[in-house]
This record gives structure tokens, sequence and C-alpha cells, in this order.
């Protein structure tokens, strides 16, 4: 039998399943993911998902993110390449922004430098060379 309960296959998992970085986790490295990322630990280096990518309340993020979706409540600190990305009130993000449309509410914060990315924007994604460093804050 799998994790809660479930099935032991991988036949039954889907873009729809979940990863969690819960409160107190400390995860360095490179993440390649099509399911939902949800981060309240903290985190330090590239995520790679096809699909959303949320930052908790308590969570820390330092690196790169390629993503549909970024939803931030929490910290982070690098650079985002995003179709749509979502600073949530008391959320906060410091470094670079490539997106399609961006949202802050009242009372979120936003440092640095933003573009707009349209079908015709060269990305990181799509490019073979190495992603930049980024130093850490």
């Amino acid at each position: 039998m799998g994790f809660f309960g479930g099935s032991d296959t991988t036949d039954d998992m889907s873009s729809d399943a979940s990863t969690i970085v819960t409160h107190g986790t400390i995860f360095k490295g490179e993440l390649k993911l099509s399911g939902q990322l949800f981060i309240d630990g903290e985190f330090d280096g590239q995520i790679y998902s096809s699909n959303k990518v949320t930052i908790g309340k308590n969570g820390i993020v330092r690196g790169e993110v390629f993503a549909e979706t970024l939803i931030v409540q929490g910290k982070y600190f690098g650079t985002v390449e995003v179709d749509h990305l979502q600073i949530l009130s008391e959320g906060y993000v410091q470094g670079s922004i490539l997106a399609m449309d961006m949202v802050i509410e009242p009372y979120a914060m936003f440092e640095g430098d933003s573009r707009k990315k349209t079908k015709n924007t060269e990305t990181n994604k799509i490019k073979s060379e190495p992603l930049k460093k980024i130093e850490h804050i």
C-alpha cells in the first residue's frame, strides 16, 4: 500500500499531485515536477514546474523559479519566470521577474525589476545554456 492508503503503482499519479516542504524543513537543490508545490519551510535552489508553486507564510525561498504560476505569501529572493505571479498580503519578493501578469496585493512588497513575458520572449526554460548563479542575501 502507498502513502496515505493510496496505491503502490505510479499509474494513479497525475499532474494534480502535490509536493509539500513543511515548516521546519530545509531543502537545497533542484526540483523538477509537474504537480503543485507548496513550500512552508526553506528552499535554496532551482524549481522547474509546469504547475503552481506556492510559498506559504512561513516559507523562505532563494534561487530560481520557472513555473506556470507562483503565489508568494512568505519571502522570495531570486529570479522568477512564470506566466502568472501573485504576491499576497505580507508576501515579499526581491529579485528579477519575467511574467505575463503580476498581481501585488496591499501590504505585499516587491523590490527589483520586472519585465512583461510575451509569446516571443526568449526564456531560460528553452535555453540549453546553464542558468546563472544567484548570490544569496
